[in-house]
């Protein structure tokens, strides 16, 4: 005889209840310690027929048991009644009773079983001059929708020859569980103390920096070794990346010669300049009336 295990009252002592399987046994009965001088109610009807509906004030644990035996009616018509004080208890016990519905249900819905699917996120990757940036989709496929937008319990792993990253999600069609797991060695070393990286939804991103800054990388991922397992899946190139970083290094090369050519004009301009006269001194205005004295009197004298 199969049975439901009911999850237990805020505190009170409530029997079980079957869950209606052929050869179940009655419905046990609701009883509260301290409520209503603790009675025993065989059914809701008798609950909500009760006077202590009406005349005493209604503790959580009362409340909680009604929504263990399931009696939503009798549930609702103790609220009005119900301390202040006991409010959290039962918000949190009714939370908790939804939760716990809502994934038997989905678990229902997916078969039973909820092990995960095993994932190998698609990887593309692009690099510039310092660092070699990677996006990892939640997804095996390089392109279109992704498997999951919202993952659960991620881990990142950044290390000097290898990333990895690992989480769980439901797919966003079937609601099934997805594990995504990577390990990817690296072709080249990396300065894991400069690098970074970042979750979106859909997507997680690395910025590399690579231990020897201008490098170029031949791959992305290093050939593994013989009797190694490979636990990534497709890697590629990411094209849109690349194409931004490639022009982004273009404008700096531009901007850097055109600072470096304004700086060889002005030292040329300066260098061809020269050494200039220094220009005569002003006559005082004293020296030149003494040369208009000197001059009349070899006037006068000449005459």
């Amino acid at each position: 005889m199969l049975r439901c295990l009911l999850l237990a009252a805020c505190g009170a002592a409530v029997a079980g209840q079957a869950c209606g399987a052929a050869g179940a046994a009655p419905a046990a009965s609701l009883t509260v310690s301290g409520w209503c001088g603790g009675a025993a109610f065989v059914s809701e009807e008798a609950l909500l027929g009760s006077e202590c509906l009406s005349s005493e004030m209604v503790p959580a644990d009362a409340v909680c048991a009604a929504m263990n035996m399931r009696w939503w009616a009798a549930a609702k018509a103790l609220l009005p009644r119900l301390a202040s004080d006991g409010r959290p208890a039962v918000r949190s016990h009714a939370q908790a009773v939804k939760d716990g519905s809502a994934g038997l249900i989905g678990l229902v819905r997916r078969g039973g079983s909820d092990a995960g699917l095993l994932v190998r996120p698609a990887v593309s990757w692009a690099q510039s001059h310092e660092a070699v940036h990677v996006r990892v989709r939640f997804s095996p496929k390089k392109h279109g929708p992704v498997s999951a937008s919202k993952i659960e319990s991620p881990e990142v792993r950044v290390g000097a020859a290898a990333i990895g990253f690992s989480a769980h999600a439901r797919s966003v069609n079937s609601g099934k569980r997805l594990d995504f797991r990577l390990e990817l060695p690296l072709n080249a070393s990396i300065d894991e103390e400069s690098s970074t990286h970042a979750l979106a939804p859909g997507r997680l991103t690395f910025r590399l920096a690579k231990a020897e800054p201008g490098q170029r990388w031949k791959a992305l991922a290093a050939s593994p070794g013989e009797g190694e397992a490979i636990e990534y899946g497709h890697v590629g190139a990411w094209f849109e990346e690349q194409e931004r970083l490639d022009g982004e290094a273009k404008k700096r090369k531009a901007a850097r010669e055109k600072s470096e050519a304004k700086a060889k004009e002005a030292a040329e301009a300066k260098g061809g300049e020269g050494e200039k006269p220094a220009p005569a001194s002003p006559t005082p205005p004293s020296s030149r009336k003494e040369k208009k004295k000197r001059a009349k009197a070899a006037g006068a004298g000449a005459s």
